[in-house]
Order: C-alpha cells, then structure tokens, then sequence
C-alpha cells in the first residue's frame, strides 16, 4: 500500500507532463488539466490511508476483544 500512496501521484504527474509535451497545450486547459490530476491523485492517495488505518483499527479492536474475552 506505501507503494501506490507513492507510485499514484508519481505516475499522474508523469503522465501530465508527457500529456502536456506531445499536445504543445497552455494556458486554460493546461491549469485545468493538471489541477484536475493533482486533485484526483491527492484523492486516490487519501482513500487509500483511509482503508489502510481502517483495517488497522479492525485488527487492534479484534485482539483487544479477544484479550478481554479470554480474562
């Protein structure tokens, strides 16, 4: 998971930058599309922490659960 939370934006901003040189874009459209794939790689990275500290809340709340069933 700490790979994509790296590799995620990494691969977009290439992706952006390559997009960016082979259609010679500026000005309004350049701003929007990498505004847009900033957004959408700070939102995938965000999504993913989430379920990362989820499953690792569940796991804590399990083993707290059996240490208290088993006293």
């Amino acid at each position: 998971m700490k790979t994509l939370k790296i590799g995620i934006p990494l691969i977009v901003a290439v992706i952006l930058v390559l997009v960016t040189e082979f259609t010679h874009m500026s000005g309004a459209p350049l701003v929007i599309m990498w505004v847009i794939g900033f957004l959408f790689s700070m939102i995938v990275t965000a999504v993913i922490e989430i379920r990362t500290r989820m499953q690792e809340f569940a796991k804590q709340q399990k083993e707290e659960k059996k240490q208290q069933g088993g006293k």
